[in-house]
């Protein structure tokens, strides 16, 4: 018998000899533990349960002023170092998160920043209009579905200073999951070197390599801008060098091309800022002037004549002296096509050239 069945014994029980005793105590024990933990496990679930219900009631009477962003903190440590400025927010444009290259590119702190809705920090510009963008994530949103949405590469960013940075713009979903709500990220991109460089690379696409004045291309896009505008107003010229084909027969095409650099040149100073002086090939140049009366027309026409008779060109022991025959297109309506137009004062410019009296060689059309 075992120590504990005498036990039993000795206080006048009678369960035999104790070991059925024994065994009766050891049942009672093993269902007494059995219930205990059964209790514990029920107070263990009912605790949780009310903690999630007042995490719950808290949540609901002081919500967070940022819900979390995909990723926690390792995201944020990975966003901060990337050089492009990133801003998150939710789907109504709350701003939840600004990365330290958006800090620096919005000229507002990250405390600041977080919570308000984004029009408030952010403005962006169309740069071909200067017209803002209204509502970038609408835009977004509008777009049926899609994950990413480019706003183009003339977009501006203006600061808190007025100051306004071109920048490459995107915007993309991220979609809801059972961890994280639908959020927007928006990636801005300070483009100014880029932009830059590449409108200097467009210019001398542009511009003739040999004279550094606008090409024909350029010049008959500038004029088909003001047709479609209406093109009334304006008028084109077209300018014929004469006398230039001796310099090249005489002197050759080296001196030709410095005299024409130096036409350029002495043409240039003639016109105003806002017109178009272009070399359209060989010796024949064209000027669209922006509107201009044709009194005012026919004066720079004038101007033009005299400069380049008055002047001398030199070439080591040579000096050559040229004229030339304008023709000027004066417009009265946008009707006619770039082609029409060149035409018309081309047509001018021959009758200009043809004429035998000493009288400068200016002859005008004008396209009703």
């Amino acid at each position: 018998m075992t120590e504990s069945g005498r036990a039993i014994q000795a206080h006048g029980c009678d369960f035999g000899d104790g070991r059925e005793a024994e065994r009766e105590l050891t049942q009672w024990s093993v269902s007494r533990k059995d219930a205990f933990h059964d209790c514990l496990v029920v107070l263990t679930l009912a605790s949780q349960r009310i903690c999630h219900s007042m995490q719950s009631m808290t949540d609901f009477l002081n919500p967070p002023q940022t819900a979390p962003i995909v990723g926690g903190p390792l995201a944020r440590t990975v966003l901060d170092t990337l050089p492009d400025a990133i801003l998150i927010t939710d789907t109504v444009g709350v701003v939840l998160y600004v990365n330290h290259t958006a800090v620096r590119l919005l000229g507002v702190a990250a405390a600041s920043a977080c919570g308000q809705p984004i029009h408030e920090i952010l403005e962006l510009h169309d740069g071909a209009t200067d017209q803002p963008i209204v509502a970038p994530l609408s835009f977004l949103l509008s777009l049926s579905g899609a994950d990413t949405a480019a706003f183009g590469s003339y977009t501006h960013l203006v600061r808190r200073d007025t100051t306004k940075i071109p920048i490459d713009c995107s915007i993309s979903t991220i979609h809801a999951s059972r961890h994280w709500p639908a959020q927007l990220v928006l990636t801005l991109r300070d483009a100014s070197h880029t932009r830059a460089h590449n409108e200097r690379l467009l210019e001398a696409v542009r511009r003739d390599e040999l004279t550094k004045l606008w090409r024909r291309g350029e010049l008959e896009r500038r004029l088909a801008r003001l047709m479609k505008d209406g093109g009334d107003g304006h008028v084109f010229m077209f300018m014929d060098l004469d006398g230039f084909k001796g310099v090249n027969d005489h002197a050759g095409h080296a001196v030709g091309d410095a005299v024409l650099r130096e036409v350029a040149a002495l043409f240039s100073t003639q016109v105003r800022e806002r017109d178009t002086l272009a070399r359209l090939g060989g010796d024949e140049f064209g000027l669209l002037l922006e509107h201009c009366p044709l009194e005012l027309a026919r004066k720079r026409a004038q101007d033009l004549h005299t400069a380049l008779a008055n002047h001398t060109f030199k070439s080591g022991a040579q000096n050559f002296a040229l004229g030339v025959s304008i023709g000027i297109a004066a417009l009265r309506h946008g009707r006619h096509n770039v082609r029409e137009v060149i035409a018309a004062a081309d047509a001018a410019c021959y009758a200009a050239k043809r004429q035998a009296d000493a009288a400068p060689r200016i002859r005008e059309t004008i396209l009703e």
